[in-house]
């Protein structure tokens, strides 16, 4: 890649990852907390749980941004290869917010949900069992 289209191709789709990384973790942690103040005294079952609908809130946030950035990365081999050309021969991709524009104008705003079905299990699970594991460690570590 690097000596093919340069070493910029090395980064490409970089700009959505940390977007997105700051949505995730704020959405998921602002909801994670969140909800064990208002509830109070949490155990086990309940960490997972909090931890689950925060990771889910997170994921469904930042979610489009994956979809742009996985774009990104791909957009040479699309152009290449596939029958679905992702400029349409009218405009030239340059940064994540015109891959946004694109998916949106040629595939609707679904475009940026596509593949999420496997995030609805794989996402709660990862973030409850984070913020369980977090919540115990954290007990530990300051009780020694």
């Amino acid at each position: 890649m690097a000596s093919s289209e340069g070493p910029q191709s090395l980064f490409r789709g970089i700009a959505p990852t940390l977007l997105g990384i700051g949505i995730y973790s704020g959405i998921s942690f602002c909801v994670y907390f969140g909800s064990k103040e208002i509830v109070g005294h949490q155990g086990a079952s309940q960490y997972f749980y909090f931890g689950a609908i925060s990771g889910l809130a997170g994921q469904l946030a930042a979610y489009p941004l994956d979809v742009v950035r996985k774009r990104m990365q791909a957009y040479g081999f699309i152009e290449k290869v596939s029958a679905y050309k992702s400029t349409d021969g009218k405009q030239q991709l340059k940064g994540w917010v015109s891959f946004f524009k694109m998916i949106v104008r040629i595939e609707g705003f679904r475009g940026l949900f596509k593949g999420f079905s496997m995030n609805l299990v794989k996402a709660p699970v990862a973030a409850g069992v984070v913020h369980t594991v977090n919540e115990f460690m954290n007990r530990f570590l300051t009780e020694v």
